[in-house]
């Protein structure tokens, strides 16, 4: 996890193989911007130069050291995220350069996610980010292509998981209802 004091910096990371994200937040709380930042040396640890998680932070560079909350550069956020059109309710996102052709930008919200979840989140996308650096293509578009699908594809599938198990509940409660109903005649 790094961070970034402009837009050049982040230009300068995108030259390297390696998946290129941004943490993006409106500031509003710092519960969620400290959950991330609280897992700095335990994601440095498992990506390594497989993903540059992007920090905006007033500061500069914070190499080693426990981020804070209270550097956390709001204005060059919010710059980025007007810059995407992120609306708030999607916000906090890790937000990806779209380099399968989709567009240009890809995002994952974290809106309405435990910190639990929110961390579980970094952790998939951190395994598919490692993979694909120690057995992926070379070149740093394909592999940061490659990389762009597979998160995309985990989120689809996460997605659906997610509805099937709230229709599972619903279609069950009905069934309750229905049992409820039916079995006071």
């Amino acid at each position: 996890m790094l961070t970034i004091n402009s837009l050049e910096q982040l230009e300068a990371y995108e030259r390297h193989r390696v998946l290129v994200g941004l943490f993006l937040d409106n500031g509003y709380s710092d519960h969620v911007i400290a959950t991330v930042m609280s897992a700095k040396h335990g994601f440095d640890a498992n990506v390594r130069s497989a993903w540059h998680l992007l920090v905006p932070y007033r500061t500069g560079f914070a190499v080693d050291s426990k981020l804070s909350t209270n550097a956390y550069d709001i204005e060059l956020a919010r710059t980025i995220i007007n810059d995407h059109g992120i609306p708030n309710a999607r916000l906090p996102v890790l937000l990806f350069e779209n380099y399968d052709g989709d567009g240009d930008a890809y995002l994952v919200s974290l809106a309405g996610q435990s910190d639990a979840q929110i961390i579980r989140t970094i952790g998939d996308i951190a395994d598919i980010a490692t993979r694909e650096y120690a057995n992926g293509r070379k070149d740093p578009a394909e592999f940061r292509s490659d990389v762009t699908r597979a998160i995309k594809a985990q989120q689809r599938l996460r997605a659906a998981i997610s509805f099937a198990r709230r229709g599972t509940s619903s279609a069950i409660g009905l069934l309750g209802i229905g049992a409820a109903l039916g079995g006071g005649s």
